[in-house]
């Protein structure tokens, strides 16, 4: 019997993974895509591409045991709102699933959490450790033995050398490169093309060209 799925969102984003899972194979031999879930305040429609918008009044409704979440919220706030959506669809009681490209690559031996997002062409390499809701967009490498924490954004290209440490509500931008055995401490912002080459400390932003740490900006004032 195949498990009922609601995504956890109905923005562009969870549209755009909408479309991923309607087009993947095994999703559609393993799940049944039942629609979007959102906070009522925020349902503006009430069927968003053929697929029903529910509350979470509805999802306390239903048996815990035949349905599954997908996270479906994006990178605002540093992560801060996926971390509270995530937070609050657990106190409910309901399992998130990860969902895998099929053309990811993810070592046997890596351990992965829940409520992670890898999206085309990824690659993780022996020995990482994922947390949990994490987003990991088209063509992000993450070298071996890293450490990436919870509800972190790494875009498009984006990528680790190895024995990376990445804490929590942290957003790599496009290609955007972090070198080996270096620290990111949460909420720590990486901007297109830039390299972290040093250990980041908490809420400062890393960026091109240069590549310096801002002395005078915090992440959760850019994002």
């Amino acid at each position: 019997m195949r498990t009922k799925v609601y995504i956890v969102g109905n923005g562009i984003y969870a549209q755009m993974l909408l479309e991923y899972l309607l087009s993947d194979s095994n999703v559609k031999t393993t799940y049944i895509i039942e629609g979007f879930v959102v906070d009522k305040n925020y349902i503006k429609e009430s069927v968003i591409k053929g697929f029903p918008v529910v509350s979470f009044d509805y999802l306390e409704t239903v048996s815990k045991g035949d349905v599954k979440l997908i996270l479906g919220i994006g990178y605002s706030h540093m992560g801060d709102i996926r971390k509270e959506i995530y937070y609050r669809c657990k106190n409910l009681g309901f399992e998130f699933l990860n969902y895998i490209h099929p053309t990811a690559i993810i070592h046997p031996n890596a351990r992965i959490g829940e409520g992670n997002i890898f999206l085309e062409n990824i690659v993780v390499e022996s020995g990482c450790l994922i947390g949990d809701g994490n987003l990991f967009y088209a063509g992000t490498i993450l070298g071996h033995d890293s450490e990436i924490g919870n509800y972190n954004t790494l875009s498009v290209g984006a990528m680790t050398a190895g024995c990376v440490k990445i804490s929590d509500n942290c957003f790599l931008g496009v290609r955007a490169a972090v070198k080996d055995h270096v620290i990111i401490d949460d909420h720590v912002l990486i901007g297109a093309t830039a390299y972290a080459y040093k250990d980041v400390t908490s809420y400062n932003v890393v960026y091109s060209p240069r590549c310096e740490i801002s002395a005078t900006k915090k992440s959760t004032e850019l994002l």
